[in-house]
């Protein structure tokens, strides 16, 4: 089963992403959104890590400076909502300042990471379109349980199960 801090994960769905959203420009916060936020998130750091193990990354998100930090600050579609964000958590618009920053404040964090995905050019999937991200969305009041496109019901802890057989052998 996957280890994963679970008050953490409640605080992040509902303090850090609604915050972040609340800095964005209107139309960035949507459930497809926080689902996916919330997956990448856990399939990043299982929202424990705020520093990448054996790596550069930071944050729960697992941001590197000359990567993903660097690549919200300049692209153009997410350059003015970053001198926002910035401003508003008080930090300088460098990239070495975000990737300071963006490990111990998950505000800042949340958003950039809403701020890539919007850059992307490709829409975001619908709920469980991957399975990954439609098994949380418990954690938004949802149903815990789901059926897939083939009908089948899968619960949480049958998804972790499938994914460490997989990842077996």
């Amino acid at each position: 089963m996957i280890d994963f801090d679970n008050k953490t994960l409640q605080e992040i769905a509902t303090k850090s992403i609604p915050a972040a959203y609340r800095l964005l420009p209107a139309g960035m916060d949507s459930r497809k959104a926080t689902v996916i936020l919330l997956a990448i998130g856990l399939q990043e750091s299982r929202f424990i890590h705020r520093l990448q193990i054996g790596g550069p990354a930071r944050g729960f998100w697992q941001f590197e400076r000359g990567g993903g930090v660097r690549g919200v600050l300049r692209h153009w579609a997410t350059r003015a909502a970053t001198i926002k964000v910035c401003a508003a958590r008080q930090c300088a618009l460098l990239p070495n300042a975000v990737y300071l920053q963006i490990a111990e404040d998950d505000v800042l964090a949340a958003a950039f990471a809403r701020l890539l995905l919007y850059s992307d050019p490709a829409e975001l999937p619908h709920s469980g379109t991957p399975r990954a991200p439609g098994r949380f969305t418990s954690v938004l009041g949802g149903r815990e349980n789901r059926t897939s496109k083939r009908g089948r019901r899968y619960t949480l802890q049958r998804f972790n199960r499938s994914k460490e057989q997989r990842y077996e052998g």
